[in-house]
């Protein structure tokens, strides 16, 4: 027993150096387009980021606006009558879509480097996220893999390599960067909590639910994603719950933590636009964003959604195609865990 498990970290250590020496070769293949002017495929996001930081900037800080984003510069010419919708008092266009995360962190990794509104630094930023939901996700692998597996840690590496090399993940987390990009490590560290505590009622413990509730709340001050996946978990909790009163604990923090956090998140909207401006934006974002059943608006956006996996991640989908098709025949790969399984339910949102 001794030997395996001198065996397994000297397989763990050697697979967390090929993930960096990959980490750093995509980096490579992404110099072309780091640190030239933003004009490609998305880039409209980082543009309105930098946009940002230069007008809290201007006001004398993000305070001043109550951290609320802004999408215009604090020039005369810039501005626009007040409409109390998306555009406050002082004449800024505001952006309520979701959580003001995306572009607060920038803003405060700028302002703690005293760094000039470029996109390289921007750019460098998202390498960082990069990197770190590489060995998050490593880490989450580790739980969800059998350790009786064959090959253990060359499966944990490989689908690494997938996330770090995958078309969708090189780009919008190096030169793209949105919301949905800088979400991820901490979409891994709340799976990294949950799947342990759905597993068993042991793994439920009061760190494991205080730092659940801290990420949900992060998480909410970035995207709505989290919402799907708290509700999904809640519904399993809350079926566990007569198995185990401690699912009682999990399903508790998170309806706290949601509610907080989507609370934080209007409150500070509403303190700069006001409450009723606020509940227009959201209502009118999402009637405008949710899916119309009415004719070709609902066609077009199936249509973009096979488009986004295609471009993302048509060389995963064809190696899951063909090792489905092969495992029928000859059942060569081990049948999926427990874990994985409810893993791929849950993430499935």
């Amino acid at each position: 027993m001794a030997s395996y498990t001198v065996a397994q970290k000297t397989a763990r250590k050697r697979a967390l150096g090929i993930l960096l020496l990959l980490f750093i070769l995509s980096v490579f293949i992404r110099l072309p387009n780091l640190n030239r002017p933003v004009s490609k495929h998305y880039e409209f996001n980082t543009a309105v980021v930098l946009i940002n930081i230069m007008s809290w900037r201007q006001t004398g800080g993000g305070d001043q606006l109550h951290y609320t984003p802004v999408i215009n510069f604090q020039h005369a010419g810039d501005k626009f009558p007040p409409n109390n919708l998306n555009i406050d008092k002082e004449g800024n266009t505001v952006y309520l879509s979701y959580g003001p995360g995306m572009f607060i962190i920038p803003y405060f990794f700028y302002q703690w480097l005293k760094l000039p509104e470029v996109p390289v630094y921007l750019q460098i930023l998202n390498l960082v996220f990069h990197l770190t939901c590489i060995i998050l996700f490593f880490n989450l692998s580790e739980q969800l893999l059998p350790l009786k597996v064959t090959g253990r840690y060359f499966i944990i590496t490989a689908g690494c390599c997938f996330m770090i090399f995958s078309p969708g993940v090189l780009w919008f987390l190096g030169n793209g960067y949105v919301n949905i990009g800088i979400m991820l490590p901490f979409v891994m560290g709340v799976f990294i909590l949950i799947m342990p505590m759905l597993k068993d009622p042991s793994g439920i413990t009061a760190i494991r639910l205080i730092l659940l509730a801290i990420l949900i709340i992060i998480l909410i001050y970035i995207d709505w994603y989290i919402l799907f996946l708290c509700f999904l978990t809640g519904v399993t909790a809350l079926l566990k719950c007569r198995l185990n009163k401690k699912y009682g604990w999990l399903l508790l923090v998170l309806v706290l933590s949601v509610g907080s956090g989507i609370m934080m998140v209007f409150f500070q909207f509403t303190s700069h636009m006001g409450k009723d401006a606020v509940v227009s934006f959201w209502f009118h974002r999402f009637s405008e964003r949710g899916l119309n059943l009415a004719g070709s608006t609902f066609s077009q956006k199936i249509y973009y959604l096979f488009a986004y996996f295609l471009t993302s991640y048509l060389p995963l989908i064809i190696l899951i195609i063909i090792s489905f098709m092969r495992n029928r025949r000859s059942k060569i790969f081990p049948e999926w865990s427990d874990d994985e399984i409810l893993f791929l339910r849950l993430c499935s949102v």
